[in-house]
């Protein structure tokens, strides 16, 4: 039992770690996840100081992370999945409990 808690709290750090990640490197180029106004939109077109040619490079946004596909799967998959994971963990406790209490509620019914 002690293992799967700590196992838990590992993964539940590794979410919170991972979500984070996401939401901050989601966003290229890096100073455009505090950028309000002018509106950083869902496409960006720039020209990239590592492309030698100088032509204009558009990619997919994810400044925003109220719309950013990226910061919702990760979040989305990685929370289902620990609170699956945390919600089994008292499972065999709570079937152990359950038999005790069907065996007293069977004693109970048993006639003198």
């Amino acid at each position: 039992m002690k293992t799967r808690i700590k196992i838990g709290l590992v993964a539940v750090g590794v979410t919170y770690v991972v979500t984070i990640l996401s939401i901050l490197l989601g966003c290229q180029p890096f100073h455009r996840n505090w950028q309000i106004n002018p509106d950083p939109g869902s496409t960006t077109s720039f020209t990239s100081p590592l492309n030698p040619k100088g032509t204009r490079l558009t990619c997919l946004d994810h400044c925003q992370p109220a719309v950013s596909k990226i910061d919702l799967y990760v979040t989305v998959v990685l929370n289902v999945a620990t609170d699956i994971y945390l919600m089994s963990i008292p499972l065999p406790v709570s079937e152990n409990l359950i038999l005790r209490f069907n065996r007293s509620i069977a004693g109970l019914t048993q006639p003198l």
